[in-house]
């Protein structure tokens, strides 16, 4: 009897540990599982992170370029603003040369400055063509007054040919001609369209 209390043990102690081999087999099985899932979370987590990280560069990127592209194109039409400036200025040094004397070398800039004057105002309204109408509305108003301007510098031009010299000094001293007041008006747009 004694043996076969023994073996009984043994047999419970084999059934126990068979019953925890079971129990521990399940676990693994299970444990095993939820980390297959949880790896399978994190990669489908850390896949989802990298696309919106993709997707925020490319938006910052079209960002980045689109500003880029307003600079070169504000870059372009000031660019044609200081033309339009400088054809002006060369004129009214060619104006002013000969004027005060007489000499018609003196007219070679404003000569230059009227061929230029017409190329640079087309290229500032095509630099203008994509902006708001008050914007188009302004070069209008500045090449207006570069007309009158410039109809003002060819009078006074041709009183000094004519031999009328001080008439040709006081339409450019005074206010008197209605076009002249249109000069400082001239001034007031340049600066809202370099603004």
């Amino acid at each position: 009897m004694v043996y076969l209390c023994t073996s009984e043990r043994q047999s419970d102690t084999s059934l126990a540990l068979l019953r925890s081999s079971v129990s521990s087999t399940r676990k693994d099985g299970a444990i095993k599982m939820i980390r297959k899932i949880a790896l399978r979370l994190v990669a489908v987590t850390l896949i989802a992170f990298m696309a919106l990280n993709a997707y925020l560069a490319i938006n910052r990127l079209r960002l980045i370029q689109r500003s880029a592209a307003l600079t070169l194109e504000s870059s372009t039409i000031q660019a044609n603003i200081s033309a339009v400036l400088q054809a002006l200025t060369d004129m009214e040094t060619g104006q002013r040369g000969y004027l005060l004397t007489g000499d018609s070398d003196y007219l070679l800039p404003y000569t230059d400055g009227k061929n230029r004057i017409g190329t640079d105002f087309a290229s500032l309204r095509a630099g203008l063509a994509n902006r708001t109408e008050q914007e188009r509305s302004i070069e209008s108003k500045l090449e207006s007054l570069a007309a009158s301007k410039q109809a003002e510098m060819e009078r006074s031009i041709s009183l000094r040919q004519q031999g009328y010299r001080r008439r040709a000094f006081n339409l450019v001293d005074t206010n008197e001609d209605p076009q002249r007041k249109a000069a400082s008006s001239r001034d007031s747009t340049m600066r809202e369209l370099q603004t």
